[in-house]
């Protein structure tokens, strides 16, 4: 009973702050897609693999958009898909970890998907610090990851066709560019 009430005691008075469930979902994101991104550059992950799981972070994307950018959305239930999605995300790069890449695909494609995925991951970063020290609404970070989801869509078809081409990779690279001046400047113009 006295451990209890010091705790409780030293909980108020150091002022020990519970992390919201939307920042660590968010930072959650920012990991997978910075652990990802380091794989892509070691050469772990082919391009069809990476193909693959860049659909899946659209669509995780997509979800986060949807529940974050509605703070009515933030029930249980709502997190509880969210969690789930990210956990199905943690779980299709862990096999593409365990199972190396076969067709290492055109130095350019490697090149294109490694810059691509290290600026994606530069980015769900920025909307996770952004978003955790109050510089962005949830709002405003919904509409963040709505645009990380069709940067992503985009990579996917790139992918997708076997070769990636100079205009799809310039075309993503401006998708970017744009994202990050959102991110940095102007969240609303996302």
């Amino acid at each position: 009973m006295k451990v209890a009430l010091l705790t409780v005691a030293l909980a108020s008075t150091v002022g020990v702050a519970q992390a919201h469930p939307l920042d660590t979902l968010i930072q959650r994101d920012a990991t997978q897609e910075s652990r990802f991104a380091n794989d892509v550059a070691q050469g772990k992950i082919d391009v069809h693999n990476a193909a693959l799981l860049v659909r899946q972070a659209s669509d995780l994307h997509a979800l986060e958009a949807n529940v974050i950018g509605e703070v009515s959305a933030l029930d249980p239930h709502s997190i509880a898909q969210l969690r789930q999605s990210e956990s199905n995300m943690a779980g299709a790069l862990n096999w593409a970890e365990k199972h190396p890449a076969k067709f290492a695909g055109a130095p350019d494609d490697r090149m294109h998907l490694r810059v691509a995925t290290q600026r994606e991951a530069a980015q769900e970063g920025m909307i996770a610090r952004e978003l955790k020290h109050d510089r962005i609404t949830p709002y405003e970070a919904g509409e963040l990851e709505a645009a990380q989801g069709k940067i992503a869509l985009a990579q996917f078809d790139a992918l997708d066709k076997g070769h990636e081409s100079m205009q799809s990779a310039r075309s993503i690279q401006d998708m970017q560019n744009m994202q990050d001046y959102a991110i940095r400047k102007n969240p609303d113009l996302s």
